[in-house]
């Protein structure tokens, strides 16, 4: 199952609200996700070998358009991240979810500073982004596995 999954919200938190896209792609065993991984990555150029140990992966779109448009990003679709029920935890959600975080800040925000004191609330921007991606994954994953459970 591959869905372009928004990460939106309503409320105003600090100052932020959230209008961010990356693709899920959620598959029923490890093997079937890294084969999806090896050929995401075959498909944009990419030399990468996927470890047989991988539970999940985020993937940048960034990618895709570095040798033409170097430090270029024109879309909101961000990026792309990879599951499997096999491996599917809290933990594993959270871990990517991380991944896709710092891809918001870094090719969607444009944040490249640190996260030191002064910065505080670039601190909140990051983590509110993880908490709103972690609830959208964990419910795409529960309906995932609603629709094959029948």
């Amino acid at each position: 199952m591959v869905t372009a999954l928004t990460v939106t919200t309503n409320e105003n938190i600090l100052y932020k609200s959230f209008n961010a896209i990356f693709q899920l792609a959620i598959f029923k065993t490890r093997k079937q996700m890294i084969s999806a991984i090896n050929k995401h990555y075959k498909n944009i150029d990419v030399t990468y070998v996927t470890k047989n140990n991988c539970m999940g992966m985020f993937s940048p779109t960034y990618h895709k358009m570095a040798d033409d448009a170097p430090g270029l990003f024109s879309s909101n679709v961000f990026g792309k991240m990879f599951l499997n029920l096999s491996d599917i935890s809290d933990e594993v959600i959270a871990h990517e979810c991380g991944h896709a975080a710092f891809a918001y800040e870094q090719f969607v925000r444009r944040y490249t500073g640190n996260y030191d004191d002064d910065e505080f609330n670039e601190q909140e921007d990051f983590c509110y982004f993880l908490g709103f991606a972690f609830k959208e994954v964990k419910q795409a994953v529960k309906k995932f596995k609603a629709n094959i459970n029948g």
